[in-house]
């Protein structure tokens, strides 16, 4: 049985649920209407071209989510979907996890990927998502730390890192290659201390 909750209430009208295999229409509508701004940012989204591209992502997800290597929320503002949430799952380095009392193999970190439609952006709804999600997943002791990972040049992901309460630590030097540039990330981090 999983860790994570089901749902994650935000507020009146924002919530996050885990994903379903039904979503892969709303998903795959989300990411044709935002392909040309998602592919600066995510290589994948090139590959979902169809539905069965698009359901194939979403059994891809739910089979990481029952073997415990991620865990994959869906956004839904007013009842409608508007963006994922990915909770990819590693153990803290040694020291890291002794900082928090507990050997390597105790220790559970989460790195956060996140995407909205554009259409839902300006408004702060990611920002509140990460900024609840964590607090949920660090006061229930699910995970001892949450760190976000994003490309240097991606002004809204790191916006939202700082503004949902995360401590910037340091960069990776070319972390990922987004079609042919490769780019540097920012590395920003959550631990039960900064809740």
């Amino acid at each position: 049985m999983s860790p994570f909750p089901n749902t994650v209430m935000i507020d009146d009208v924002l919530m996050l649920r885990d994903l379903k295999d039904s979503d892969h229409v709303p998903l795959f509508e989300i990411i044709q209407h935002n392909k040309d701004f998602f592919a600066h940012k995510m290589n994948w989204v090139r590959t979902i071209t169809n539905l069965t591209d698009a359901y194939g992502f979403v059994l891809a997800s739910l089979a990481d989510m029952r073997a415990g290597i991620s865990y994959t929320y869906v956004m839904l503002a007013e009842q409608q979907v508007v963006g994922v949430i990915i909770i990819y799952l590693s153990r803290l380095s040694g020291k890291t996890a002794q900082d928090h009392g507990k050997n390597q193999a105790e220790s559970r970190s989460g790195r956060l990927g996140y995407w909205l439609d554009q259409r839902a952006g300006g408004r702060g709804l990611m920002t509140r998502c990460v900024q609840t999600l964590s607090d949920t997943l660090l006061n229930s002791c699910v995970l001892d730390q949450v760190a976000i990972h994003c490309a240097t040049d991606n002004l809204a992901s790191n916006k939202v890192a700082r503004a949902a309460g995360f401590t910037y630590t340091h960069d990776i030097k070319q972390a990922e290659v987004i079609g042919v540039r490769t780019v540097d990330h920012h590395v920003y981090v959550r631990d039960p201390a900064g809740v």
